[in-house]
């Protein structure tokens, strides 16, 4: 993922920080996050919720819900979920303004998931979808909708960030 106002690359954490940052500033904005397994959900939403715990006092308007999952702002009618790809019906029913699908070539269930969670985003201005995922062979839905991209066969934008461009994962060699 590409920064849009500085051109660098953008992090899990800083997709994550963004979504939030949104649920927060725009009323009614509803975030889900999905990954591939439970330790990721985990491991994502503990970083959102550092940020909710960090925040200096009313600067936003205390959570409403905070459980494992989720994090509610019904003064702001805006939400922040996060879910695991383990039940192919997951996000069913949802509506959604920001969807990141965290390690997509990893789901078991891609098909069900792109029919269900997919459709909670509606192709409207201030919406955005985000797939990201780390390389799993070219036999999954994250190549396969990677390739339809580049084709111009969907609404997706391909961006590929290696892994050195990110200052955390370099070291000076002096």
């Amino acid at each position: 993922m590409i920064c849009e106002k500085c051109n660098k690359p953008i992090s899990r954490t800083d997709a994550q920080n963004r979504y939030f940052h949104k649920v927060l500033t725009i009323p009614g904005t509803q975030a889900f996050i999905l990954t591939h397994m439970g330790d990721a959900t985990r491991s994502l939403f503990a970083m959102t919720k550092r940020y909710n715990l960090n925040l200096p006092l009313g600067l936003a308007p205390k959570s409403d819900k905070d459980n494992e999952n989720q994090l509610l702002f019904n003064k702001l009618n805006s939400g922040y979920r996060v879910g695991t790809a383990g039940s192919k019906e997951i996000g069913r029913s949802m509506t959604n303004q920001l969807m990141h699908l965290s390690e997509y070539a990893f789901y078991d269930n891609h098909i069900e998931i792109k029919r269900g969670i997919e459709q909670t985003v509606a192709d409207i201005a201030g919406t955005e979808k985000i797939k990201e995922s780390t390389a799993n062979g070219i036999a999954n839905a994250f190549y396969l909708d990677w390739q339809n991209a580049k084709e111009g066969k969907s609404d997706y934008i391909n961006i590929f960030v290696p892994w050195y461009w990110q200052d955390e994962y370099t070291r000076s060699a002096e």
